[in-house]
């Protein structure tokens, strides 16, 4: 059952892609923080469901920072022997988190993105603002006419 209805989702991402869109939507990057969600809205989450979309929550970088320094010593020469070792033990799990947060990090920066919630369609068009991806994709479909 739960196949189907991913195969459901997937299909009706692709009928409204293609639908609505004179270019197909193949990606779309939303960038949030603690502070400014955004709601995905019914086409959104299709779209999500069928893996077009990538949500970046710019905060993860400072809690992922946080949670490696916790405890760590007021002496700054022994916390960075103990930062350092913790790096060197990190787990495979720790590692994907880091880099996923950074990655998130290095797609707003080279997207230019300053203002959260932000929604980036195809890599090329930024909507800044947006309550939900749906808005974005509606604001998409005015600037880019069939």
């Amino acid at each position: 059952m739960m196949r189907q209805s991913g195969l459901r989702f997937a299909l009706l991402a692709l009928v409204a892609t293609c639908a609505y869109s004179a270019a197909p939507i193949t990606q779309i990057d939303v960038f949030v923080d603690d502070k400014s969600p955004i709601v995905l809205g019914v086409e959104g989450a299709a779209l999500a469901q069928a893996g077009t979309v990538t949500v970046w929550n710019l905060d993860d970088l400072k809690h992922f920072n946080a949670n490696l320094s916790k405890g760590l010593s007021t002496n700054p020469q022994v916390a960075a022997a103990e930062a350092a070792e913790r790096i060197d033990n990190m787990t495979i799990g720790m590692k994907r988190v880091m880099q996923r947060a950074a990655t998130g990090q290095m797609r707003a920066d080279a997207f230019g993105i300053k203002r959260l919630p932000a929604v980036v369609i195809n890599q090329t068009d930024i909507y800044l603002g947006p309550r939900s991806v749906d808005a974005a994709l509606a604001a998409h479909r005015a600037r880019n006419p069939k």
